[in-house]
């Protein structure tokens, strides 16, 4: 049978992509139908079916009829019914040690934090046993061979989620107080099942309102979105950040079901709960991803009214969709006549924050021993519309909660997730996580070549080869370990989509290559730092079709292309520039420093000062000072003067002969800016012009370099501005490059012959099967095949 149809739940607040409807027949006609003709076909064929329906009250299709996977790729096995080689050969011979205490341990301000239990240091490698549809009856027993899987692979941490309830799944959350744990005990022993030797983590997750909540308060406390045409519409339901009812209720709900777990048989075998809110259970605000404008629920309106009255301002509504949509200039909005839209956009962001820390706070005060406890956060690095409704401008806050000790985020999608490209985790700020002591997370969240069916968009994310998609998984890994970084393999899409020898055994190579960071330094080697400013990402106009290219060329590809411009980096927010610990850096890089104050600004200079380095100024840094456009400011940060052109125009630019930054000339990217900033006044170095008007310039300013660019720096321009920065270049073709201290990772975008330059003379050794290739070297050539990986370990001799 083929299902058909959609439906919607009693409360019209989900929209399933199944219905209770089968298809027996199919007509084709090379004409309309009449109605008649129809009401005839339906009268001829009806006494040939059932009266009545053939799915039981109470159940869905999904449970009423065997899973239809006829259409899945060969080798996709649901039931795991073929045991894998790896499986079948794994002796598990491991002991079960109780969990006393589990810990993330800061070392240096510049290297990764260090997951220790029991005192031992653990390769930070997990498998996420959890999908979409969790406990349902085809997921719950799939736990158990995929548990086996990786086991064998070697990975013993091991993630579940549990939502508060799901159509399929049942429901955990019956009422305040009132609960089944029953389904996350049945989780956790399917889990020790498939392997006795695992360690597990639990995702809470508050990703939806249950319905008994929908039903009681969706008059009140539920989001409401606005649409075109000025009507409302229910956001979809996903974590009520705008509600102190939710607030509260589903703050007893996480100390309960941890004080449950901990005081369950499974309790010493559990070391640590990640907790979840908002949409996603990502911490968007509801509404986000749903038609409309979120923010204007009966409850957000009061609560923006009480954050106001605590700022010492004047009583204000929840600005319309139109102001918040609209901009003053092209680029940037104009604190002066955007007051209202600025200040709520600040309420969003401190009201989830306020919700993810509480969360935190509470889930650690539920702790019996000292365990792990973390959350899900960066996704301020953009300017796409969901972070101007989604109040996630907030990882500089969650970076320095101390109860909180690991942050995660998922894999990019789209193509940067494919073969050729880096495939980063959407979080940049490995820097910051190294400077706070924080354990960081890549999810990676693969649509493996098994991934049965996905709509169009997301077909886009899926890999089409088995071996395409191993391919991935163990390019993901080195990235991420490069970077400073954990890393977990998310069964997003289905426990079985990783069930398959070729992808296991990638794998289980991620877990023998792992050995080797925990042996040898994985200290950064980055010489450059970025930073972003979610302070200035106030003042980001809303994306539109004409500046959406400019803010993705200056935050998405700058960050998702960098690996490709042969230098490490390391990516911080603006407020750790305050942090007495960090390193010197030989190239600063202000993105969007739109409005530093003189504090930040002071610091800034002094550490540029303290080593002579240089600094890159992104399109309007300073622009916004004490409420107010100001392009004096400008060179009072910068130290270069400017003037401005609020009216915006085209720019098309080059570099210029004779420039020592750029030996070649060469076109840069057109964009069209509005305002446009024009570097003037003496000692200017030009390096890029637009007609007469300078685009690229530099300045000597005190003790360091000040350059100015008011065009993104593209990967070209990245490696120009590293090389006259005295950066060390690593290599100098366009494929992907990775580096900390004792490892350098490259994943080729085309075939050929790579050349690696190393910071000094080193062995170099293959990672992959532990062979010394080169001793005593400063670089190294290797050839390549199109999308082949390679790791490397370095030990320094001289």
């Amino acid at each position: 049978p083929l299902i058909v149809g959609a439906q919607k739940d009693a409360f019209k607040r989900m929209n399933f992509s199944n219905a209770d409807m089968l298809l027996n027949d199919l007509h084709l006609y090379d004409h309309a139908l009449s109605g008649g003709d129809i009401a005839a076909l339906y009268q001829k064929e009806r006494p040939a079916y059932p009266a009545g329906s053939l799915i039981p009250p109470g159940k869905t299709v999904r449970h009423a009829l065997e899973n239809c996977f006829h259409y899945a790729k060969d080798g996709y096995d649901p039931d795991f019914k073929r045991e894998l080689d790896l499986t079948r050969k794994w002796k598990n011979t491991s002991v079960f040690l109780p969990i006393h205490r589990a810990e993330v341990k800061k070392t240096a301000p510049s290297e990764p934090a260090k997951l220790l239990i029991n005192g031992k240091e653990e390769l930070p490698y997990m498998a996420f046993l959890s999908g979409f549809i969790n406990h349902d009856r085809y997921e719950l027993p799939q736990i158990a061979g995929a548990a086996r899987d990786f086991g064998a692979a070697g990975i013993k941490l091991v993630r579940f989620a549990t939502q508060v309830w799901h159509p399929y799944m049942g429901t955990v959350w019956k009422g305040p107080g009132q609960y089944d744990f029953s389904i996350a005990n049945k989780q956790l022993k399917t889990l020790f099942d498939g392997n006795p030797g695992a360690l597990a983590e639990i995702c809470i997750s508050l990703n939806e309102a249950p319905p008994w909540f929908v039903k009681k308060y969706k008059d009140t406390e539920l989001e409401q979105c606005m649409l075109p045409n000025g009507k409302l519409r229910p956001a979809m339901a996903g974590g009520e950040i705008g509600s102190d009812v939710w607030k509260n209720m589903t703050e007893r709900y996480v100390h309960d079901f941890i004080t449950h777990m901990e005081n369950s048989p499974y309790a010493d075998r559990i070391f640590g709960y990640t907790v979840c809110g908002g949409r996603s259970h990502e911490w968007y605000w509801p509404g986000t991803f749903t038609a409309g404008v979120p923010g204007y629920s009966k409850a957000t309106a009061a609560l923006y009214a009480a954050w106001r009255k605590a700022q010492g301002l004047h009583p204000a509504p929840v600005p319309l969709p139109d102001e918040r949509q609209k901009s003053e200039t092209l680029m940037l909005r104009d604190p002066q006549k955007s007051a209202n839209v600025l200040e709520f956009r600040r309420f969003l962001n401190d009201r989830t924050w306020q919700c993810l820390k509480d969360m935190v706070l509470t889930a650690r005060k539920a702790l019996k021993k000292p365990k792990l406890i973390g959350t899900y956060s960066g996704y301020s690095f953009n300017n796409e519309i969901k972070n101007h409704i989604g109040g996630l401008n907030i990882f500089s806050k969650v970076s320095k909660l101390p109860e909180c000790d690991y942050i995660q985020l998922a894999v990019v999608y789209g193509s940067r997730r494919m073969p050729g490209n880096a495939g980063l985790s959407v979080n940049p700020y490995n820097g910051s996580a190294m400077l706070h002591g924080k354990l960081f997370w890549f999810e990676s969240d693969m649509r493996t070549a098994l991934v049965p069916n996905l709509n169009g968009q997301e077909r886009e994310n899926r890999f089409d080869t088995i071996e395409e998609s191993a391919n991935a998984i163990e390019r993901n890994f080195a990235v991420a370990f490069t970077r400073g970084s954990g890393i977990y393999e998310m069964t997003l899409n289905g426990l079985a989509t990783y069930h398959h020898d070729t992808i296991m055994d990638s794998v289980r190579q991620n877990v023998y290559t792992g050995k080797s960071f925990l042996k040898n330094t994985r200290k950064s080697a980055a010489e450059i730092a970025v930073f972003y400013d979610e302070h200035s990402a106030l003042y980001h106009a809303w994306p539109n079709p004409e500046n959406k290219n400019f803010f993705n060329a200056l935050l998405g590809d700058f960050y998702y292309n960098h690996p490709k411009a042969g230098v490490p980096m390391d990516f911080y927010t603006l407020d750790d520039i305050h942090a007495p610990e960090m390193r010197s850096y030989k190239l600063y890089i202000f993105l969007n420093a739109i409005d530093v104050d003189p504090r930040t600004a002071r610091k800034i200079r002094e550490k540029a000062d303290r080593n002579g380095a240089t600094v890159l100024w992104c399109y309007a840094p300073g622009f916004i000072a004490n409420g107010k456009f100001d392009v004096s400011n400008m060179e009072k940060l910068t130290g270069i003067p400017f003037s401005v052109d609020l009216k915006g125009s085209n720019i098309s630019a080059q570099t210029v002969a004779g420039s020592k930054m750029f030996p070649t000339t060469r076109k840069l990217p057109f964009h069209h800016c509005q305002p446009v900033f024009i570097p003037c006044g003496p000692d200017l170095t030009v390096h890029a012009a637009a007609g007469k008007k300078a685009v690229i310039v530099e300045k000597q300013v005190s003790r360091h370099r000040a350059v100015y660019t008011l065009l993104p720096p593209d990967t070209g321009m990245l490696r120009a501005l590293a090389k006259s920065a005295g950066v060390h270049i690593y290599l100098q073709t366009p494929d992907v490059l990775t580096a900390d201290s004792g490892h350098i990772f490259i994943h080729a975008a085309a075939p050929g012959i790579k050349q690696v330059s190393l910071p000094g003379t080193y062995d170099v050794q293959d990672v992959r099967n532990g062979k010394t290739v080169f001793r005593g070297v400063k670089s190294f050539s290797v050839e390549m095949k199109k999308h082949e990986n390679k790791l490397y370990q370095i030990r320094k001799t001289k």
